[in-house]
């Protein structure tokens, strides 16, 4: 009667495993095929999977199953289950931990396991004993952050339209740990967390309200028609449009703003001055390209015209092969003395060579390179390499050096020996044949003839 039972109790324990594989597989548990593979051989040992151990009732599954004398590891204990109803909700395992053996209901820590610091299993060693373990979660939460509107809605209140969301996890039942984030131009309100539900529907907001900022607008005795606040002053919030319209004043002609005006309100400014000028002034700006053989320059000039007593405002211009200098623009001074330099130096150019298994005479660098300045000329010796015979680079190598950096890749033509064969005493004629370098090729056939001998070869 005994193995009647026990033997109904093993069919039925098979059934419920291989139901269960079926269950895991069709979740996608990436465990069910090391499941599957360690049925064939090893020890048998029962494992309870509960979703939570705050309630026993909720176990999703358990069953017996043989663990491979050469398993050992964590890949028992799936980091990803959909089975669950947690983990349809968007729940997340972080650790599995260990309940009890459900034979005896001892809870200490069997030495087949291993666990990290906060308990959680790491791994598992073989060993016949059953075990129940519950999974451990973290619910997921949404972090709003809602941006002000710059633009005001009918009844002169500013909405939040921009809204960027992230999704974080934490325990059920602990505090949120959203962060305001640092936007330029807006500043985060005060806000509190939440205690994180079991729903996870719990949803923490952020609102950012866009700076404001006063800039001051010195006129410097002239007058505008834009409508000034007290103190030259305007004020509006991050992003909105700035205008202001050039100011006027007898005598005088507006140059500019100092700083530069911007088109929106931003941070980093606190105002701005009017610039004037009473006329306009000839100076030379003088372009110093760079010599070949020295550091002499050679010098190009330019007249220009300016605003008396203000800086210049020029650019350097472009010359191939040469790269400007930095340089600080200048005051225009009312006598018409006023010289802007700007230097422009010869770049370095570099000519690779690849010489393709040859070898050259000249002294090239341990990268086969040779350099020098835009223009300056150079030679490089043809190379050589046994067997073949050189014929030519894959450009047209110029006699100096260009613009830009260049590769040069040397071309083999393969040599043809001829091979005469003598008759050593034979008789007859054998025309020469030609041989390729490096080609391999059979000799052609004997037609030497030796009374009383047989080729041999």
């Amino acid at each position: 009667m005994r193995e009647n039972f026990f033997a109904a109790r093993n069919i039925f324990s098979s059934l419920i495993f291989l139901l269960t594989i079926f269950i895991l597989a069709s979740c996608d548990l990436s465990f069910a095929d090391d499941i599957k593979k360690d049925l064939e051989s090893g020890i048998e040992a029962e494992y309870t999977f509960l979703e939570s151990e705050d309630d026993p009732e909720s176990k999703a599954f358990t069953f017996g199953m043989k663990i491979s004398t050469t398993k050992s590891g964590s890949s028992l204990f799936p980091d990803d289950i959909t089975l669950f109803d947690r983990g349809k909700r968007g729940f997340r395992v972080i650790g599995w931990k260990y309940i009890k053996n459900p034979l005896d209901g001892t809870t200490g820590a069997p030495e087949n396991f291993s666990f990290d610091s906060n308990g959680y299993v790491t791994s598992v060693t073989i060993s016949p004993q059953p075990a129940v373990l519950a999974a451990v979660w973290e619910a997921p939460y949404i972090v709003r952050h809602n941006f002000q509107n710059l633009m005001a809605s009918d009844d002169g209140s500013y909405g939040y339209g921009d809204v960027i969301e992230e999704r974080l996890y934490g325990k059920v039942g602990t505090e949120t740990v959203a962060e305001a984030r640092s936007v330029t131009g807006f500043l985060a309100n005060t806000f509190s967390q939440v205690e994180i539900n079991d729903e996870g529907t719990t949803e923490v907001d952020i609102y950012y309200d866009r700076e404001s900022y006063t800039y001051i607008f010195d006129l410097k005795g002239g007058s505008t028609t834009t409508a000034l606040g007290s103190g030259g002053t305007l004020t509006g919030r991050y992003g909105e449009s700035l205008s202001v319209a050039s100011p006027t004043q007898v005598g005088y002609r507006f140059s500019k703003w100092q700083p530069p005006l911007p088109t929106t309100f931003q941070p980093g400014y606190s105002g701005f001055i009017a610039v004037w000028w009473s006329g306009t002034t000839t100076y030379t700006v003088r372009h110093n390209k760079q010599h070949l053989l020295d550091n002499g320059y050679d010098v190009e000039e330019e007249e220009e015209e300016g605003p008396t007593e203000e800086y210049t405002d020029d650019t350097a211009n472009e010359y191939e092969g040469f790269t400007a200098q930095p340089f600080d623009q200048v005051i225009i001074k009312g006598d018409g003395s006023t010289i802007l330099n700007i230097y422009y130096n010869r770049n370095t150019i570099y000519y690779t060579f690849n010489l393709d298994g040859g070898s050259t005479t000249t002294n090239l660098s341990s990268a086969k390179q040779l350099s020098g300045r835009y223009g300056a000329s150079f030679t490089i010796n043809d190379p050589s390499r046994t067997g073949y015979t050189f014929a030519g680079w894959n450009q047209t190598l110029p006699s100096t050096f260009g613009s830009v950096d260049a590769t040069f890749t040397a071309l083999w033509t393969a040599n043809v020996y001829p091979l005469t064969f003598n008759s050593n005493g034979g008789s007859g004629t054998m025309a020469d044949q030609d041989f390729t370098y490096g080609l391999a090729q059979l000799l052609n056939a004997n037609a030497f003839t030796k009374s009383g001998y047989v080729f041999a070869g």
